[in-house]
């Protein structure tokens, strides 16, 4: 039987799929899968935050970026830079998941306009909620009516959509409705609006402005010139 309580020392030349392996679990890779990376501050890694990484042929685009710690305590908030309870974590985000997204990461919008443009997506969405496949399997019994899709919640989205469209302007709105809530490209927002390209981004950011002032998200930044 062959002994393996002492390696051989004859060749000591690690075979190129082992250096390979090998090569996959040191630096960052280590740090990332011992979970050391979740754990440090995001100043560490602030610049990496720009470096993409692509998955040929899947239209994935995967960043680092800064995000609202979904875990902060506004009991500690008067503590100053307390590193365990950050208000902003690193999280990995596909910025080609919609185009809100990929103008919010190349820095196209204020945190005040990526805002209100995620808030009327929920609000969107939560009323777009589609009704739930038929089932065949489940019976009606005691001569039961089919449950109502319209559920309160989708009566609330309702609400407030109608509450923000009264408040902006029906052009505004269709531009924000459009881009945030459809999750059309601005490609496809010039050549609705009929103007040259990239024309349309001005309309969009002039509209996320208004969103913003009716949300009541604080007044838009100051811009340089």
């Amino acid at each position: 039987m062959p002994d393996f309580s002492h390696p051989s020392t004859g060749d000591q030349t690690a075979a190129p799929e082992q250096e390979t392996a090998i090569s996959r679990l040191t630096g960052a890779g280590v740090r990332i899968a011992t979970g050391s990376f979740a754990k440090s501050p995001i100043t560490h890694y602030r610049p990496r935050l720009a470096q993409p990484v692509q998955f040929t042929n899947l239209g994935v685009d995967v960043r680092m970026a800064e995000v609202d710690n979904p875990y902060y305590s506004r009991a500690h908030k008067d503590e100053a830079e307390d590193p365990t309870n950050p208000r902003k974590i690193a999280a990995a985000r596909n910025s080609n998941e919609s185009p809100l997204v990929r103008l919010e990461m190349i820095g196209s919008l204020d945190p005040r306009q990526a805002r209100a443009g995620h808030l009327f997506r929920q609000v969107y969405e939560r009323m777009m909620a589609g009704q739930a496949s038929p089932s065949f399997i489940q019976e009606r019994v005691d001569g039961g009516s089919a449950p109502d899709a319209f559920t309160e919640g989708r009566a609330r989205a309702s609400r407030q959509l109608r509450i923000i469209s009264e408040a902006m302007t029906e052009a505004d709105y269709n531009v924000v409705r459009f881009v945030c809530g459809e999750g059309r490209s601005l490609r496809e927002l010039d050549r609705v609006l009929e103007v040259r390209k990239g024309t349309s981004k001005g309309r969009l950011l002039a509209a996320l402005d208004r969103l913003a002032d009716v949300l009541g998200l604080g007044k838009p930044k100051q811009r340089d010139g």
